[in-house]
């Protein structure tokens, strides 16, 4: 009588060894691409809150701050959280006579982390508080400087109503994560 040899029925240690190897590196690279496309999604949700929520205002503020010109009783006044000034707008009913002279006044109140606009044409009378407007929210910090014709930069502004600054720049920090925004406005009538 001959013995039969032992049957494989079964994987040895190395072909298990590298079957979990081959498997790990597979989860590692599956892993991989799905953190990238998570990361990939966080920025495309970012960028579009951006593009929706803080271009507009801060759009919106440039043109104003763009057009702002010299009128009488118009007078320029610029503190580190605030800017009032006479400025060309469209008048909200759209007429068809184009822009006329309003009053534009952007102030940011820390405590409610907003950047709120009030506008009105002149001569009207400056409205209440309850016709502002939130132009940006969720601001953390915002900041005016202003440049004077001479070069210089000052934090306060006081000018006549013949006199503007050259420019002004506007430093926001915005959002959770904090995006820190600057921007510099020239304002064509103060480059006298």
């Amino acid at each position: 009588m001959r013995i039969a040899p032992p049957s494989r029925a079964g994987f040895t240690l190395i072909e298990l060894l590298v079957a979990t190897a081959i498997l790990a590196v597979a989860t590692g690279v599956i892993g991989a691409c799905v953190a990238a496309g998570i990361r990939v999604w966080d920025r495309a949700r970012e960028t579009a809150w951006f593009a929706s929520s803080v271009l507009p205002g801060v759009e919106l503020m440039e043109r104003d701050l763009r057009n702002a010109t010299s009128y009488s009783g118009t007078s320029f006044r610029g503190t580190p959280d605030s800017v009032a000034m006479g400025s060309l707008m469209l008048p909200p009913d759209g007429s068809p006579d184009g822009p006329r002279i309003g009053k534009v006044v952007y102030t940011y109140d820390a405590r409610k982390a907003v950047l709120f606009r009030k506008a009105w044409l002149l001569p009207g009378r400056e409205p209440g508080d309850e016709v502002s407007e939130s132009v940006l929210e969720n601001v953390r910090q915002a900041a005016f400087s202003y440049r004077t014709g001479a070069g210089g930069t000052e934090d306060e502004y006081a000018g006549t109503a013949t006199n503007l600054p050259a420019a002004i720049r506007c430093e926001l920090v915005l959002g959770n994560p904090r995006l820190k925004l600057k921007r510099d406005v020239v304002i064509p009538l103060g480059m006298k």
